[in-house]
């Protein structure tokens, strides 16, 4: 008898037991329901989250065939991503045509602006910048040109493309006055190929640009006219963007404070032999005759 007592008991401990862990688990599985919309919600009234940022051509800004993105800014933009949980939705055109659209409120944030106080009563810069860019007046690689570092005078007469509005601009201006040269600067409103197409194609003698050593696009800098800091712009209308943007900058710097030299190598001027020869490099090959050069057998040339 006392070991029936027991044994019912037994059961009956083990059952309220069973019905503790039943009870606890239908809680549990309550609480999570009770969350799913809250989360639904946040998700739906977030579309902050939605970052709409310019995508113009240069190699801040790459797309291969297959449509894959690459690029100094665009490596940046996803690193920010990191820590901000931004989704970004690009917006393609001329940087001419998408800092105006910055300005207009078409777009939250555009990549690669100088920092001038006139734009900053227009616009909010980044509180550190992305990078920085050295502008070179670049002749084509297609065309014969008397163009020369050695003598600046021979600028004179040129026409010289430079993108519209830009910061590259002012530089120019400023550069031709300093060195009291007279030539005719042509803004350019269309895409990177385009206005190496002119350049190639004569309709411009030289076109400024970011650092081009090592360029596939037939590219020679004869020489630097000016550099910049450049920072990320976003539309005063998208304040609540820039506390996470300038953490999130600062957090990339902290974690490692060669970020941007690391990009700067990467998509810009690092493994470079300049293709530009001097007059006297010149004269020495005409003189010269044939060079002749010998590697070791079986050594792959270098």
């Amino acid at each position: 008898m006392l070991s029936y007592q027991i044994d019912l008991l037994w059961q009956r401990r083990m059952l309220c037991e069973k019905l503790r862990q039943i009870a606890s688990l239908v809680l549990c599985f309550l609480l999570l329901l009770s969350l799913f919309p809250a989360f639904r919600m946040v998700k739906a009234e977030s579309p902050q989250n939605v970052v709409r940022v310019g995508w113009y051509e240069s190699p801040l800004n790459i797309m291969d065939k297959f449509g894959r993105r690459s690029g100094y800014a665009y490596d940046y933009q996803m690193k920010i991503s990191f820590y901000t949980g931004w989704k970004y939705e690009y917006i393609s055109g001329s940087w001419q045509k998408l800092y105006q659209m910055l300005l207009d409120g078409e777009i939250d944030m555009l990549s690669d602006v100088s920092y001038t106080e006139e734009r900053a009563e227009q616009m909010l810069f980044s509180s550190l910048p992305m990078g920085s860019e050295m502008y070179y007046a670049c002749v084509s690689s297609l065309r014969d040109t008397d163009v020369t570092p050695e003598d600046l005078s021979s600028f004179n007469g040129k026409r010289i493309g430079v993108n519209a509005g830009s910061f590259q601009e002012t530089l120019l201006v400023e550069w031709l006055e300093r060195n009291g040269l007279e030539a005719e600067v042509v803004e350019l409103t269309g895409g990177e190929s385009d206005s190496i197409a002119m350049l190639n194609n004569g309709e411009i003698d030289v076109f400024v640009y970011i650092d081009v050593f090592g360029d596939t696009n037939n590219l020679i800098p004869i020489c630097a006219i000016g550099s910049s800091d450049i920072f990320f712009a976003v539309n005063p209308a998208r304040a609540d963007l820039m506390n996470d943007l300038n953490t999130a900058m600062a957090r990339i710097l902290d974690e490692n404070r060669n970020y941007n030299q690391h990009l700067q190598e990467k998509y810009f001027n690092t493994k470079v032999v300049n293709p530009y020869f001097t007059q006297n490099e010149v004269n020495w090959l005409a003189s010269h005759g044939a060079v002749r050069m010998g590697y070791q057998d079986d050594y792959l040339v270098f």
